[in-house]
């Protein structure tokens, strides 16, 4: 199996995460990710071990957060819903491994092929998958495009609940699928204007204009905010003065926010007075509802402070006694895993953090926006349930893991200052 096949196998089962079939306990992208992962391994056990014990701090840290889950599930009020989730872990945990191993392999085969200087960034052993992973998000943005004329196609119906005339059912909610999105055209965008840049001209427009397409219809605020965000720090890095900034990304954050405002409430268009109030409440009730999920959040971390109750026990206990329905999260990482994994989930979680923090640095650069929209993702919401979005985050940590451990990308850098 080559690295590329790998790959893409690999993002297109996490499109299948509650798909179920034959009576089978878990989803068609979990099995998926299984075959492969038993493939990889069955065919390069020496050389994906040792790859395991490349990455050290990594490993420490994966056993670390599988041996609190465990005595958590172990100790949960609801041990069978936590042990569900606690196996979900262990997917998230193997992808990872199966990612750095996909990179390595692509890093040898580079070594026998060296690549043009011009191209030196896609043929990159470390980021060589970028513009695969691109295109995978650009099949997401399509799919989401179909979605808006065809909302009850069966692909969408056996996921998640429709959000119509919100976009986002092929993941977890809209929120999901923006934040998608602005990956996507973060990406996208570094991609074309550094890397491909003799096809820039065709190319640019159409894929900048999907995944924009995307975010509006998805009508996700957060979404919204990274993407203007992102925008502006590329602005900043282009040297443009800050007058011209504003001249740019002001209308520009206008025009998608009437459009976004359009798509979610129609009726706008036609002066309707409740539509107005409804416009006007819109970000003012997000506020309001995610203080309340946060006091509830800090009630439940003090029913067991020290070990927690278990990954899965908010969305599918807590939720339901509380809020009245099943499904809602914590809407924030640290949060989440503090009721998950008691003080034990606060002390990694900020472990993780700094280490993100002390080494985005010595990151490329667009590595280093995708880890910071991830990050700023997680504190207002809460994605690591859906397949999907996992399974980009953990290529982008194993991307940046493989390339603090080669430290080749900050070589090269150096050699060119």
């Amino acid at each position: 199996m080559t690295a590329t096949f790998c790959f893409w196998v690999l993002m297109l089962a996490s499109t299948l995460g509650r798909i179920k079939v034959l009576g089978l306990p878990i989803g068609v992208g979990y099995l998926i990710i299984f075959l492969t992962s038993l493939g990889l391994f069955i065919f390069n056990s020496r050389a994906y071990c040792l790859e395991i014990g490349r990455h050290r701090q990594a490993l420490a840290i994966s056993i670390t957060l599988l041996a609190f889950s465990l005595l958590s599930t172990l100790l949960s009020p609801d041990f069978p819903i936590a042990l569900r989730y606690y196996v979900r872990l262990i997917f998230y945990i193997v992808l990872f491994y199966d990612f750095l191993f996909i990179l390595s392999i692509q890093e040898k085969k580079n070594k026998r092929n060296k690549p043009y200087s011009h191209q030196r960034y896609v043929l990159d052993p470390q980021t060589s998958f970028l513009s695969s992973w691109v295109s995978f998000l650009l099949l997401l943005s399509f799919l989401g495009i179909v979605e808006l004329f065809f909302p009850n196609s069966w692909i969408f119906t056996l996921k998640y609940p429709s959000f119509h005339p919100r976009i986002g059912s092929i993941v977890q909610n809209p929120n999901t699928f923006g934040a998608l999105m602005v990956l996507g055209i973060v990406n996208a965008f570094y991609i074309l204007k550094s890397v491909v840049k003799k096809s820039t001209s065709k190319l640019t427009w159409p894929v900048m204009m999907m995944f924009l397409i995307s975010i509006i219809l998805s009508g996700s605020r957060a979404a919204f905010l990274m993407l203007l965000l992102a925008a502006a720090a590329y602005s900043r890095k282009g040297k443009m003065r800050l007058l011209k900034q504003a001249k740019i990304l002001i209308p520009a954050v206008l025009v998608m926010l009437l459009i976004m405002m359009l798509s979610r409430y129609p009726e706008l268009a036609t002066g309707d007075a409740t539509a107005f109030y409804k416009a006007a409440s819109y970000f003012s009730t997000s506020a309001t509802s995610r203080l309340h999920i946060w006091l509830v959040t800090v009630q439940e971390f003090l029913k067991s402070p020290l070990v927690g109750q278990g990954f899965g026990i908010f969305p599918e206990v807590i939720s339901l006694q509380i809020f009245g329905r099943s499904g809602m999260h914590s809407h924030n990482f640290f949060a989440e895993f503090s009721v998950s994994l008691g003080l034990a989930g606060i002390f990694l979680s900020a472990i993780l953090t700094r280490e993100m923090i002390v080494n985005l640095p010595r990151l490329p650069e667009i590595v280093t926006y995708s880890l910071v929209i991830i990050f700023l993702s997680q504190m207002v919401d809460f994605f690591a349930y859906d397949l999907t979005f996992t399974a980009s985050a953990i290529y982008i940590f194993a991307l940046a893991n493989s390339l603090l451990e080669s430290g080749s990308f900050a070589n090269e850098e150096k050699t060119e200052n």
